[in-house]
């Protein structure tokens, strides 16, 4: 039985399908791909580039119409043979936007839909194969409602501007300023943010980048891309009528802009229905505007294309079925090319079944958005009264003369109109383009002489490296790296093998190095370093000689250990005498051993070097530059300084307004937000930063092969710029005030071929021999190759320990005519401080700066001073030359030697100094009172009888201490350890024993486990000046002169070979003290724009104040006759009628007579 019911419901359905027909098809479909509809100023892709003109279809848009022709041939002529094969006017009607690529889009279609039509002239040579003319109608633009959306229509654009107006949409559109920032900076153009000017931009993008995948400039970002793209479909369609941002779908917006195409769709339809046209096809060549229109009207648009636009060339198709009796209307879409129509019918919100919605329901939904009357304005009557009184030139002569006369007001009025329209559109456009100008001005200044940072290529002597555990790791990475490189590898951590390029191996290897060379201490990367003497040579300043002392150290994550020349000077006249002079050597090799200490990934025999202030960040990879050895270069510079516009008449970035920029504590530039920039994007990427870069507090340094690689490939992540004012990966601007050194550096070759180089004073000469013994004894040939074998006498040269003390004190016998020296105030962090000597030692700094912030004093707080004072501190005077009656604090109970009350030089009585701190004389004599380190004072000698004798040949009598810091050794109140390794000899002064100790304090507590006293750190600022005669501190001249006496060398030529390869030679200076100022501002301002127009309005039309007056009541009747004009309404629309006949007849015989349906 039910096998039975089965084959019968077979049998029914088979004859349904059987029986239904095709009547009618109505296609729509969007052009083929275009080029865009115009660009952008900056834009890289001009009209030039396309080769057509702006919005022409193109060969591909050709081929999508082509083979959506093909489709519906196969549909149309061939599966449902709704019409023949051969074409007719009477069964086809086409009719297209006037717009050239809907024109051709649509000959395009028809071309493939009619290729097997046979009426065209096969006896025409070169006839195009197969293709018949197919006629294509088309109305002007701004009377075809049907077709062009955007036609003018007053009503519908009123309830759009509503709709964007309301404020739920105005906080999204400003949520969106962020992306016409970006369009204003960079687009060479200015957009305020709305509906209109998201389509714009999203119109020419989706073309650039969507359709044709071109490089988009730097700041076309893909996240750019992709929040221009949610914009434009958050806000086109709800602009347009649909619910969204708080309102509902709004009816009369939804008819006005689709309406009218649905009246045509329905017209066709209830047509077939009554056999009024024997037209069977319907083809509609347009835009996916009026698709889209159609598509919210009828709520299937999110179910068909979503969000979005729907593609070039997709087809909308619109079938009327008959099936027994009865209409139905099908609705498919095919959304390009390459895609089949598929049915959507049952989206429809109409009651379909299987796909089939009846006629009847499709219109009576319909009608609800078929227009059905025209709202009409007139003010002739308003523009006629207004010209009758106004003072406007020429308008009261056109309504008031004869016809003739009035024609040539009319001409000449309308003349000085374009003059005056033309003349201000061009003075607007130049205040837009808001041009500026820079202005340059010269001055003569002193000028500070700027800082001079330099380091060795080369980060650290591959000696060290090699033999020291500390640096196994990075000693295997660098054996690694050269046994690839001599194809001897046998094993690869670092991925070296990966790659087929050495340059691209060699930067894994530096920047691996990198990392490697950040997990060091501190300690060890000083150890495998290049000391100051290993670089320096010699070093004069403004034709004195400078010393370490002039120099700071510090740490760089590519070159190891660096120095900085901070001279804090005001430089008076240009030129060299005025400057820095430096012998300096990168030392490849030893001079008698020839043993290469550099790392194979150094490329170069250079030292790095910059020129820059002292609150800029020395860049060496942005503004350095390199000495290469066997060369002199003569480094010139002068000052320039810019200053930019911000917006609108620039762009930069003022003081305090960078954002995340972890260069702070220096000054912002453009280098520094990117390396900021690139640290957040590593961070983001990699989960760890680059050591070459600073970084914020949260970031940890990359240490893994893999991060190595993952910052080498993190421009990858980065879109790239494609212009010069292209978007940049950072989004980094200039400074708004910028201050630079212009360089001028000429090169040449040093030493020459037979110059004997002679390195530093005799001070450093005698430091040199001193260390080699005395040097080679006797006379030798200074020009001979060998100096071991020229001996001609054996006279001894006397070179001990005393003799290089002696040379000291003539030193220091010379400084002693000079002002004492006076010493930096430097100090261990506050943390590290209060872990040394507690919290109440710590707070002493801010209870006595007279002793701790005094240039007189040199101050030891906490180890290696061991004193067990409430202060926990060791005092010195900071020359060893202070008068020999200098005592730190004042007596004054002295009797008979009263000179000596009131002679200290801080304003503390010395029972309370000596309660707090401990003094170590140096060079200055003590009292003759008992335990006076413990703060007993002059009456407490003993002296009860005989006191005046007592007094004057006792208490009176002061005892001298030595100058020589040597002597500390055994002194309890600094650690033996300390003063035995940490370099304290008779050259030592008491400024560079606070220096030292505060280094080895840094090593000791900052760094646990390095050897106290060891490393040698120095201040941002140094306390001494480059004055000779106040400098006590003697370096060696590295690997000293070409002379008989050094026995670094083996003779002459060695000595000049080995300063060729290893040597160089600069002078630094102020080639002018004449500074560049250049500051921009603005060149034509707002009030310049008004008073131009307000001139060109008088000179062209003879408009004044009074016509102002007169413009605004001219405003005020308009509003006044919008709001109470009559409006012309047509009649009704006959379709409701037949539509709810229809609902009364519950569908019953579709095929009966309808009313015919007015054309509105």
């Amino acid at each position: 039985m039910r096998l039975l019911v089965a084959l019968l419901l077979v049998a029914v359905l088979s004859q349904a399908l059987a029986e239904e027909r095709l009547v009618l098809a109505q296609t729509m479909w969007r052009h083929g791909a275009r080029t865009p509809r115009g660009c952008y100023p900056t834009d890289p892709y001009q009209e030039s580039f396309w080769g057509v003109p702006w919005g022409e279809l193109t060969t591909t848009g050709m081929r999508q119409h082509f083979e959506q022709g093909q489709r519906l041939r196969r549909r149309y002529i061939e599966e449902t043979e709704l019409i023949g094969r051969k074409y007719t006017r009477y069964q086809t009607t086409v009719r297209s936007a006037d717009t050239p690529r809907c024109i051709e889009s649509a000959q395009a279609n028809l071309a493939a839909f009619y290729a097997d039509s046979p009426t065209f002239p096969s006896d025409v040579n070169g006839w195009p194969s197969s293709w018949t003319p197919i006629a294509v109608h088309s109305r002007p633009y701004e009377e075809d409602r049907e077709l062009e959306v955007a036609v003018s229509c007053p009503r519908a654009d009123q309830l759009s501007k509503n709709r964007e107006n309301l404020p739920a949409f105005q906080s999204f559109l400003a949520s969106k300023q962020p992306l016409f920032d970006a369009i204003n900076a960079n687009s060479g153009d200015t957009f305020n943010v709305s509906s209109y000017t998201i389509a714009h931009w999203w119109g020419i993008l989706r073309v650039e980048k969507g359709d044709f995948n071109l490089t988009m400039p730097e700041w076309i970002t893909d996240e750019f891309y992709e929040g221009l793209r949610q914009a434009f479909e958050d806000s086109e369609d709800y602009i347009d009528g649909q619910a969204g941002f708080g309102l509902p779908d709004d009816t009369e917006l939804l008819r006005l802009r689709g309406g009218f195409m649905l009246g045509e769709l329905v017209k066709n339809m209830w047509n077939a229905v009554n056999n009024a046209t024997a037209t069977k096809y319907f083809a509609y060549s347009a835009h996916d505007t009026i698709q889209r229109a159609l598509m919210l009207s009828l709520g299937v648009k999110e179910a068909i294309v979503g969000s979005g636009n729907p593609y070039y060339a997709s087809v909308l198709a619109f079938e009327l079925w008959e099936s027994i009796g009865q209409y139905y209307v099908k609705i498919l879409f095919s959304p390009n090319s390459e895609t089949d129509l598929i049915d959507y019918s049952t989206f429809l919100p109409m009651k379909c079944s299987v796909g089939l919605c009846p006629l009847a329901d499709f219109v009576m939904y319909a009608q609800r958005y078929i227009p059905q009357g025209v709202e009409v304005l007139s003010f002739k009557k308003l523009f006629k009264d207004y010209s009758q009184w106004c003072t406007v030139v020429c308008l009261n002569k056109i309504v008031t003369s004869v016809k003739w006369l009035a024609i040539i007001y009319t001409i000449v009025f309308f003349i000085m109109m374009v003059l005056f329209i033309f003349i201000s559109i061009n003075v607007i456009l130049k205040y837009f383009k808001y041009p500026s100008s820079t202005e340059l001005s010269i001055g003569v200044q002193t000028q500070k002489f700027p800082l001079f940072s330099f380091c060795n290529e080369n980060p650290m002597k591959r000696s060290i490296v090699d033999s020291d555990a500390a640096y196994a790791e990075i000693s295997n990475m660098l054996k690694q790296f050269e046994q690839f490189e001599l194809k001897t590898i046998t094993k690869d951590d670092y991925g070296f093998s990966t790659s087929t390029m050495r340059m691209q191996r060699f930067n894994r290897a530096r920047t691996m190095l990198r990392l490697m060379m950040q997990k060091l201490s501190a300690a060890d990367r000083y150890r495998a370093g290049y000391a100051f003497t290993d670089i320096v040579t010699e070093c004069t300043f403004m034709g004195k000689t400078c010393s370490s002392v002039d120099f700071t150290p510090f740490l760089h994550p590519d070159y190891g250990v660096c120095y900085s020349f901070v001279a804090d000077r005001e430089v008076t006249r240009p030129g060299a005498e005025q400057g820095l002079r430096m012998l300096m050597t990168v030392n490849q090799d030893s001079p008698r051993f020839s043993l290469f200490d550099f790392l194979p990934t150094t490329d170069s025999a250079t030292v790095r070097a910059i020129v820059h202030f002292p609150e800029d960040y020395p860049d060496f990879s942005k503004n350095g530059f390199k000495l290469g050895a066997s060369s002199q270069a003569m480094i010139a510079f002068s000052r320039i300084m810019m200053g930019r516009n911000d917006k609108p008449y620039g762009n930069c970035t003022k003081p305090g307004e960078e954002l995340e920029n972890y260069y702070s504590n220096f000054t912002y530039t453009f280098n520094s937000c990117q390396h900021s920039c690139l640290q957040r994007l590593a961070w983001e990427h990699c989960k760890c930063v680059d050591p070459l870069y600073r970084k914020a507090d949260q970031h940890t340094y990359c240490a893994t092969p893999a991060d190595m690689l993952c910052l080498l490939n993190l421009t990858s992540f980065a879109a790239a710029a494609n212009s010069s004012n292209g978007r940049r990966v950072c989004d980094c601007l200039p400074p708004c005030s910028e201050s630079t050194l212009q360089k001028i550096v000429t090169y040449g070759v040093y030493p020459s071929a037979k110059y004997k180089v002679a390195a530093g004073t005799q001070g450093q000469r005698d430091v040199l021999l001193d260390g080699q013994g005395g040097g080679r004894t006797g006379d030798g040939d200074e020009d001979s190759d060998d100096y071991d074998g020229t001996t001609t006498t054996t006279t001894t040269k006397p070179k001990t320990t005393t003799t290089s003390k002696l040379t000291t004190t003539t030193i220091r016998l010379t400084t002693a005519t000079a002002d004492s020296i006076e010493c930096s105030t430097e100090w261990l962090t506050k943390t590290v401080n209060i872990v040394s000597v507690g919290q109440q030692a710590h707070q002493c700094r801010e209870r006595y700066p007279e002793i701790y912030n005094s240039s007189k004093f040199t101050v030891i707080q906490g180890w290696p001073c061991t004193s067990q004072k409430e202060c926990k501190t060791c005092v010195m005077f900071a020359s060893e030359f202070e008068p020999d009656d200098s005592w730190p604090c004042w007596y004054d109970d002295y009797r008979f030697c009263d000179r000596y009350n009131n002679m200290g030089a801080v304003n503390m009585k010395c029972d309370q100094f000596f309660r707090m701190f401990d003094f170590i004389p140096i060079g200055v004599n003590t009292p003759n009172i008992s335990h006076w380190e413990q703060g007993e004072l002059p009456l407490s000698s003993g002296c009860q009888s005989s006191w005046q004798t007592c007094w004057e040949n006792g208490v009176c009598k002061r005892i001298p201490s030595s100058s020589d810091l040597q002597d500390l050794v055994g002194n309890p109140l600094l650690d033996t350890s300390f003063l035995q390794r940490g370099d304290v000899d008779g050259y030592t002064t008491p400024c560079q024993l606070q220096k030292k100790a505060l280094a080895a304090a840094n090593t000791k507590f900052v760094s646990p486990g390095g050897p106290p006293g060891f490393r040698k750190r120095r201040a941002a600022v140094p306390e001494t000046t480059t004055d000779a005669a106040k400098n006590a501190t003697v370096d060696k001249p590295g690997y000293g002169s070409c002379e008989y006496a050094n026995t670094n060398f083996k003779g002459a030529a060695e000595c000049i070979r080995w300063y060729r390869r290893n040597g160089l030679m600069f002078e630094l200076y102020y080639e002018t003290l004449q500074y560049q100022s250049y500051a921009q501002g603005p060149t034509y301002t707002l009030v310049s724009m008004l008073s131009d127009i307000a001139g060109h309005a008088g000179l062209w039309l003879g408009l004044s104040v009074i016509s102002v007056v007169e413009f605004f009541g001219l405003f005020f009747m308009v509003v006044l006759t919008c709001v109470r004009g009559r409006k012309m309404v047509s009649d009704e629309d006959a379709i409701g009628e037949e539509v709810a006949n229809r609902e009364k007849q519950a569908r019953r015989k579709t095929t009966q007579s309808i009313d015919s349906i007015d054309d509105d």
